[in-house]
């Protein structure tokens, strides 16, 4: 009976943490909204037992290019850097490396960015990220996922030699390959806006999945499909929104990254020239159209990941989106293999609906000039579910 009340006062704890951190969540994008101020957050991996900031390392290059865009821009009110150690091995080696790796990010920063002065850097160091590891089985289906649960919360001596024994091994043996990679790293944020900047020191932040809009003016497709279907998605709302006598009208086609690249390449460029077809149509004319093709939306693809994919696996999918040296045929067959294949099953059920799109623009009527297009992707391979016998699709629109 005793037993029981404890396992249930546990839950209770477990469960008010859970609303706690929610709250802290919420408030933090409230605050946010209401002061105005934004940031750019940014992972740096380290390798194993390393401290130095290694651009050749994992999706590093990638993060650094952001935030070299980031430290161009105007209104920086502070920069905060959380950089841990992962927690296998001798808890004092690894708060060691912690520190020498939160000083070589600080070295980092003063040397890439000199205009940042070091007054405006805040550190934080966590010496062995166990809310990491936490997050990281939260999100699992596996079945030791409750009793490493229960470990991790307990008595902080003998945890890892108890989850080293777990399941003979094999928890201990999935989170060496799969979360402790991910928890050597630094989180480097710039915050940047008009108020004064909030005292954050010693605080670690909590998750953040920033929000990504979908534009309003996407004309979206079923797999493998060009031909526009005015009832499909929001498409009836995007296509009223056309005034037939203003300006020009941009058609940028685009398509999920699943398959050959060929192929969703020819199915970008059909799929807006089945909306320039559809609008000459309704009497818009044809020389106010102009048809631009992106081809496989990798941009998009790592925004929804980014913003809405929480699967155990999340960091590891951004790790390969991120990775500089793969091309997109190597991305794809890295996410492939990911859970047996089932995690590229669920990228693909609910991840890609809105790649598969034609972005309807205009011209800036204050300055003349045209939207720019996005920068097309160097594409190696993408794909169609349901690939088409005919590459001609019937330009059927319900206009």
């Amino acid at each position: 009976m005793r037993g029981l009340l404890f396992l249930g006062m546990k839950r209770i704890s477990l469960f008010l943490s859970a609303m706690l951190a929610g709250l802290m969540w919420l408030g933090s994008i409230s605050l946010s909204a209401q002061e105005g101020n934004h940031a750019v957050r940014e992972r740096v991996h380290f390798r194993f037992s390393r401290s130095a900031v290694d651009s050749t390392y994992r999706g590093n290059a990638s993060s650094i290019s952001r935030l070299d865009a980031a430290a161009a821009a105007d209104g920086l009110q502070y920069v905060q850097v959380r950089v841990s150690s992962s927690p296998d091995g001798p808890e004092a080696v690894n708060a060691r490396l912690a520190r020498e790796r939160a000083s070589s990010v600080k070295a980092w920063l003063k040397e890439r960015y000199p205009q940042i002065p070091d007054s405006l850097v805040r550190t934080i160091i966590v010496p062995e990220d166990w809310d990491g590891v936490a997050r990281y089985i939260s999100r699992t289906a596996e079945p030791w996922k409750a009793e490493a649960l229960t470990i991790i919360s307990g008595n902080k001596a003998d945890r890892e030699a108890r989850l080293k024994d777990l399941w003979v091994g094999e928890a201990w043996e999935n989170l060496m390959k799969h979360s402790f990679p991910l928890l050597r790293r630094a989180e480097i944020q710039f915050v940047f806006g008009t108020s004064a900047p909030q005292d954050v020191e010693g605080q670690v932040l909590p998750e953040e999945r920033p929000s990504v809009a979908s534009p309003s003016g996407d004309v979206l497709f079923a797999v493998g499909k060009t031909a526009l279907v005015r009832d499909f998605a929001a498409n009836a709302a995007a296509i009223d929104a056309i005034v037939p006598d203003s300006g020009k009208i941009y058609l940028d086609g685009g398509s999920s990254p699943e398959g050959k690249a060929s192929y969703n390449n020819v199915l970008a460029k059909r799929r807006a020239e089945s909306v320039r077809s559809a609008l000459v149509a309704a009497g818009v004319a044809d020389d106010r159209i102009v048809v631009r093709s992106e081809g496989e939306d990798w941009e998009g693809f790592r925004a929804n990941v980014l913003n809405d994919y929480s699967g155990a696996d999340r960091d590891e999918v951004l790790w390969i989106l991120d990775d500089s040296s793969l091309g997109t045929e190597a991305k794809k067959s890295a996410l492939r293999a990911l859970d047996g294949g089932r995690t590229w099953r669920a990228l693909i059920a609910s991840h890609m609906s809105n790649l598969r799109r034609v972005r309807i623009s205009f011209d800036n009527i204050a300055s003349g000039s045209a939207p720019a297009a996005s920068e097309p992707a160097v594409s190696t391979g993408e794909d169609t579910l349901a690939r088409e016998k005919s590459p001609a699709d019937t330009l059927n629109s319900a206009l």
